[in-house]
């Protein structure tokens, strides 16, 4: 999404036309005009903003002051709001940060799970009967599970190299 796409949708009961701010933007609304922080442009209907702006009081023409984004406890109104901060969505992390985050939520999860499965099929493996069924599933799972235990340090030493 880009700065002045337009955005049609009903969230709640606030309708939004036009994106003003992206993600890492701080919006206000200042004397009615909109501004977004470390930019310098003119955003949205800046002639309706101008006109808003200069009304000494617009609840006599209709317009509802004290609509979203109005705050009664810190003042916000369609004149005067902000700032607002709009997060930034999956920030791009340092490879070893990225590494550690991978390994503290992916990575033991999935050691768990492949040692209690090989754990499981190990009964399978031992002992002097060998059932036609049971022996090759669990010698099968076990290699697969091995091998997969590889292709997670491989690829969690290869990805985050490739994050930024």
């Amino acid at each position: 999404m880009n700065r002045w796409d337009s955005v049609r949708f009903d969230v709640m009961q606030y309708y939004v036309k036009r994106c003003i701010a992206l993600p890492g933007d701080t919006l206000e609304i200042r004397g009615g005009f909109y501004k977004i922080r470390g930019c310098d442009e003119q955003l949205g209907n800046y002639s309706a903003q101008h006109g808003l702006a200069n009304l000494d009081h617009p609840e006599q023409y209709g317009i509802v002051v004290g609509t979203f984004p109005y705050d009664k406890q810190i003042g916000w109104t369609i004149r005067e709001f902000g700032p607002l901060p709009i997060p930034k969505r999956f920030p791009c992390l340092a490879p070893l940060r990225a590494y550690v985050k991978a390994w503290n939520t992916k990575i033991i999860p999935i050691f768990l799970t492949v040692a209690s499965t090989v754990l499981g099929f190990i009964p399978f493996m031992v002992g002097a009967e060998k059932e036609g069924f049971w022996f090759p599933l669990a010698a099968g799972t076990i290699g697969g599970l091995i091998m997969s235990v590889v292709g997670v340090f491989v690829f969690t030493n290869y990805f985050p190299h490739c994050c930024c």
